[in-house]
């Protein structure tokens, strides 16, 4: 009895010694972990040398190859849940739960303009067309659960410089998640929570 006992103890630590330990930590291959706060969306420059993030306290600016933070944007009043350059790589736009897309200067971190006064929710994210004249926009969230039609589910168009309102389209029956612009700048997409895509002509 005290044998087979000896035998069973002395093949239960060659197994734990030998086997793969499922408890450790995960593997991770990152090479660089980046930030404070949750983050909710990430993108490169054009010229890929800095990394711009969305977070709940901000907008996080890197140098993409040493992973240095070098500004963080203040200045929402509500957690960043999308952000883009611009295809000259020259401004950041933010879009924000605080119903505001704000513009940057990416090199200096300076805030340039704001836009807002249309959304009636959420902005849940921005995209600068190819050309880097005009900015889409989508949103939102609902606003009253006894009134479907408190939805603000939209994507707007904005003139990038003068931040003049230019055109809205409406159709989605929830929130836009996401939008982007065709590489041409005459269709836009948009993914919805009701379960759609829809592609916009621009003009």
């Amino acid at each position: 009895m005290k044998t087979a006992c000896l035998l069973l103890l002395t093949l239960f630590l060659t197994c734990a010694v030998l086997l793969p330990n499922t408890s450790a930590h995960p593997r991770d291959d990152a090479k660089a972990s980046l930030g404070i706060g949750s983050m909710l969306e990430a993108t490169y420059s054009p010229d890929g040398t800095r990394l711009v993030a969305a977070s709940s306290i901000g907008i996080w600016i890197y140098d993409a190859q040493t992973g240095k933070a070098l500004h963080l944007l203040t200045g929402h009043l509500a957690p960043v849940n999308s952000v883009c350059f611009s295809p000259d790589g020259k401004t950041i736009a933010s879009a924000s739960g605080d119903e505001t897309v704000r513009l940057w200067d990416a090199t200096t971190g300076q805030h340039i303009s704001t836009l807002s006064g249309l959304h009636r929710s959420s902005i849940c994210s921005v995209c600068f067309s190819p050309d880097g004249k005009t900015i889409a926009t989508a949103s939102g969230l609902l606003i009253n659960e006894h009134e479907p039609e408190s939805h603000d589910n939209e994507i707007k168009l904005w003139d990038a410089t003068t931040g003049q309102h230019l055109k809205r389209f409406v159709g989605h029956t929830m929130w836009v998640n996401s939008i982007c612009f065709s590489p041409d700048g005459k269709t836009i997409a948009s993914a919805s929570q009701d379960g759609t895509i829809r592609l916009w002509d621009v003009d």
